[in-house]
């Protein structure tokens, strides 16, 4: 399903961006020169896809490192209170808590620079669309005299272009996203599949005792 999705719509998104790119391009060559780099700018979140991905491998790692250290801690009581080596148990687990927290603080550092992306990216695309818009609206300015002139009914008919243009970039990026994901999935499902089949010899089960 995801194939079919992704060869129909990312066609038609590439063409978007062709049309809505090069009618920007015609009405104003440096504002849309300045213009379709920064829309680019929407599918931002596909380059912290991988860090994000690799985080979260580590996290279920060390959560698996957490169970096991607590599975042997329980399992192992008996040998520890005869060996007085609960510093030595509880330091163990320690260790594995104190890897799961540095992960979940790397992670948290991440989320926040990914959330304050987002409206920097807004705010400066709004800053150079009006700043160069109102710029080159401003009769005898050299930026005018360069680029060419406009009228704010121009810049406005311009930032409707810019925003049918994020909307492709953004499913593009989406694509992207989920091809990703999908890879890393199928890739381990393929892992489990090569994985060699082990048959075990059925247990017998316990004896009961008679008219037990």
């Amino acid at each position: 399903r995801f194939r079919i999705e992704a060869l129909t719509g990312v066609p038609m998104a590439a063409v978007a961006i062709g049309v809505f790119g090069t009618v920007m391009i015609v009405d104003n060559w440096f504002l849309g020169a300045c213009m379709v780099p920064l829309a680019i700018l929407s599918g931002y979140f596909v380059i912290f896809d991988r860090k994000i991905q690799a985080i979260n491998r580590e996290a279920r790692e060390t959560w698996d490192g957490i169970r096991t250290s607590s599975n042997e801690v329980v399992g192992g009581v008996a040998e520890i209170r005869n060996h007085f080596a609960f510093d030595h148990s509880i330091g163990g687990l320690k260790r594995s808590f104190n890897n799961y927290r540095d992960v979940m603080v790397r992670c948290g550092r991440l989320m926040a620079l990914f959330g304050a992306i987002d409206p920097l990216v807004g705010t400066l695309q709004r800053s150079v669309l009006f700043g160069v818009g109102a710029a080159l609206c401003m009769k005898g300015t050299a930026l005018a005299g360069f680029a060419g002139q406009m009228t704010w009914g121009e810049v406005i008919k311009f930032m409707l272009l810019v925003q049918l243009f994020q909307r492709p970039v953004s499913e593009i990026a989406g694509y992207i996203l989920k091809w990703r994901m999908n890879r890393v999935s199928i890739r381990r499902v393929d892992e489990y599949m090569k994985r060699p089949c082990v048959f075990e010899q059925e247990s017998p089960g316990l004896e009961l005792p008679e008219g037990g």
